[in-house]
């Protein structure tokens, strides 16, 4: 049999290939798989057509990336050639960067400059003169394109005499000035066309003359002891021109207050200042100065100074003599030009008014820096300010630390020892009896921005959205909950296939939040429970336009809210094939019949509808899912019977005699189709194939042994007996 078998392997195996090689033949001889089945095969004509080299040709058109000319005028064709080998190049033209400029005076050449046009140009054309340093002329183009001899542009240049004193020095310094000549399209930017050469061509080539003054005027003044006023003549010149050096006179009328010392036909001391009034003396001519009249206990007094009004500062109270010192009186001035003095006063006697006291608060300031409570940034700037009053002295104390400010002066900016806690105080230090200074102290404290804890502006948050997908079926509906603004968000399924369903969320920041929680139940129809767990306040914005939410507020406090409506949207059906229905292992003599395993296909699963528990009725239930179904439904049963073990029909006890006739074995119809492929009738044919069914071939011999041996035991005993023997078992 094992040869046979291999016989009949071999032959198989042989079969089947000569069949792949006939398939192979017949398959892959008629055509041939290309290397790729994407792209076509080249035709090997197409790819053997040589492609000619392609000349240039020239092309008379400009392309739009060729530059433009560099002048106005038309620019002559390109030849036809494309790479001219004699052709030269055009030559380079240079344009003054800057054309408002005086000393912008390009040099150009006839050999670089086209033909200017045959027009006239206006000129401002220098002279010798001083008094009048350009003549008007107009000339051809060509006479200030700066080609040539005597081009005015050429030989004619120089600096702007921009007014005649400008000239006369240019002249002194033996410098010709230059001419005025306007730009001239596509040669120059003209010659001195500044902002001063342009006036100049414009008033037909005038130059300004710049106004004169009077140097040296001559001064005579009268002065009044009544009245403390007079007159100042000024000479040297025509009226009315104005002085080179103009005369500040300031006339002052002063009142007496208590008399220190009372001396007949002198003034008292201290005095006040009334006012005083000014007279500026600017030209030729005569001018009047007058103070503040007074008609007892007074005294006037009349300064004057070159130097302008900051030299006449006149002192608020006199406590004596020149004491304080007082400006330049008007004949100190003008000596020998009127009288002197030029000041007067009235005796003391009968002038005692009682004493005028002036009471002085030092005044302080001071600003630190501060936390804003809104933006929560640090504010303002350290800054002490100590306000500077006549009699008051100011004294800066931090520490060990200290400095004392000039009488009068005062004190603006950042603390002269940095942050920390100072002791200001503003003491009296007049000398005149007339102001009191009331004594002040303070304790001021600055602080750095380092020290100030301003904390951090809360967070406005912008809740994420909840997502909602609303598919097909039963199951498939979810929406995702967003969890707390530094957690992970919850993603909720099972939501009711149809149905509203309305989800609160919160974000957390720095300040506090809410954290979310999603509890869903499982039974009936299936909602989404939001809990929320108060940790702090926290700011939620309004929706953005982006946003499908909104805001409500629950127990004081916003959250965001989404509402969504799920649909019964049924899914598109698919037509799958009815599976066949499962075969049932059958029952031997010797085992109960089993249940096949069955598997899930594609489209559908399978299942019993009981577990397996021995012989029985059973039910197979195939299911379509996932949007498919069967012909004739969404779900195919089939009633299935699990049959005990066989008990009739089996062998109790062995034949008594063996079979006469072959038996031919169930299931093959009387037709011996044994491994080695021989036919009915076949002299091969085997042993157990003319057994009754279920018996071999050491099974009936062992029974005819079995048969012998009894055989021979009852001959024997029956031997025994006749013999008078007695038997030997």
């Amino acid at each position: 049999m094992r040869v046979s078998r291999i016989k009949k392997t071999s032959k198989r195996l042989a079969a089947f290939t000569a069949g792949v090689a006939l398939v192979a033949a017949g398959v892959f001889g008629g055509f041939a798989i290309p290397a790729n089945a994407d792209e076509p095969t080249p035709d090997p004509a197409a790819t053997s057509v040589a492609t000619p080299a392609v000349s240039p040709s020239p092309d008379p058109t400009p392309t739009s990336d060729a530059p433009a000319p560099a002048d106005t005028q038309q620019a002559a064709p390109a030849p036809a050639e494309t790479t001219p080998a004699t052709d030269p190049a055009p030559a380079e033209t240079t344009t003054p960067s800057d054309p408002g400029q005086p000393t912008v005076n390009a040099k150009v050449t006839s050999d670089t400059l086209p033909a200017p046009p045959t027009t006239k140009v206006t000129i401002c054309h220098r002279t010798d003169s001083v008094k009048n340093p350009y003549e008007q002329i107009t000339v051809d183009a060509s006479a200030v394109d700066g080609v040539g001899k005597s081009d005015h542009y050429g030989e004619h240049q120089g600096p702007l005499a921009s007014t005649t004193v400008v000239a006369q020095q240019l002249k002194d310094a033996h410098t010709k000035w230059g001419d005025i000549i306007p730009p001239l399209a596509g040669v120059h930017n003209g010659l001195n066309w500044t902002s001063d050469g342009q006036a100049i061509y414009n008033a037909d080539c005038v130059v300004p003359t710049p106004p004169t003054c009077v140097k040296n005027p001559s001064y005579t003044y009268t002065f009044s002891s009544a009245t403390g006023s007079g007159v100042i003549t000024v000479t040297g010149g025509k009226t009315g021109e104005q002085l080179c050096k103009p005369l500040y006179v300031r006339a002052v009328a002063y009142s007496y207050d208590t008399p220190v010392i009372i001396v007949a036909g002198q003034p008292s001391w201290p005095q006040t200042q009334v006012g005083h009034n000014d007279t500026l003396v600017n030209q030729i001519g005569a001018f009047t100065y007058s103070p503040p009249q007074l008609e007892t206990c007074r005294q006037y007094d009349v300064h004057a100074s070159f130097s302008g009004w900051e030299a006449l500062a006149v002192p608020q109270h006199l406590l004596g003599s020149h004491n304080p010192y007082e400006p330049a009186f008007l004949h100190e001035t003008l000596p020998g030009s009127g009288p002197n003095p030029t000041w007067s006063y009235t005796t003391a006697e009968g002038c005692n008014p009682p004493p005028v006291h002036t009471q002085v608060t030092p005044q302080y300031s001071s600003s630190t820096l501060t936390c804003n409570v809104e933006t929560y940034t640090v504010e303002g700037a350290n800054v002490l300010t100590l306000t500077g009053q006549e009699g008051v002295v100011w004294t800066i104390t931090k520490g060990s630390d200290s400095e004392t400010l000039t009488a009068g002066a005062g004190f603006n900016g950042e603390p002269p020892y940095g942050v920390g806690t100072y002791t200001i105080t503003g003491a009296d230090a007049s000398s005149d009896d007339l102001i009191d200074v009331t004594s002040v102290t303070a304790e001021l404290t600055f602080v750095s921005a380092d020290s100030l804890e301003c904390g951090q502006p809360p967070v406005t948050m912008y809740p994420e959205n909840v997502t909602f997908h609303d598919s097909c079926g039963v199951t498939d509906d979810s929406t995702n909950v967003p969890g707390s603004s530094d957690g992970p968000a919850t993603v909720v399924n099972d939501q009711p296939n149809a149905g509203d369903v309305t989800t609160l969320s919160s974000y957390s920041s720095e300040q506090g939040g809410y954290n979310v929680k999603d509890v869903v139940t499982a039974a009936g129809v299936h909602t989404s429970e939001v809990t929320f767990v108060q940790i702090g306040a926290a700011t939620i914005n309004d929706p953005r336009p982006s946003d499908t939410y909104k805001i409500v507020v629950i127990d004081g406090h916003r959250y965001a809210q989404w509402t969504y409506t799920f649909d019964s949207t049924p899914c598109p059906l698919t037509i799958i094939a009815t599976p066949p229905a499962p075969v049932v292992n059958p029952a031997t003599c010797t085992a109960d019949g089993s249940l096949p395993a069955l598997k899930d296909g594609e489209g559908y699963t399978a299942a019993y509808n009981r577990p397996f528990d021995g012989p029985g009725a059973f039910t197979a239930v195939y299911t379509a899912v996932n949007g498919a179904t069967f012909k004739d439904g969404t779900t195919v049963s089939y009633d299935l019977t699990v049959a005990a073990k066989q008990v009739s029909g089996c062998p109790t006890n062995p034949p008594t005699t063996p079979p006469t006739h072959p038996v031919t074995p169930a299931g093959n119809g009387g037709v011996n189709t044994g491994e080695n492929g021989s036919q009915p009738g076949a002299s091969s044919a085997s042993v157990s194939n003319l057994t009754p069914s279920g018996w071999g071939v050491g099974g009936i011999v062992v029974f005819i042994m079995a048969l012998i041996a009894a055989l021979i035991v009852v001959v024997t005993r029956k031997r025994n007996h006749g013999n008078g023997e007695a038997s030997v078992e």
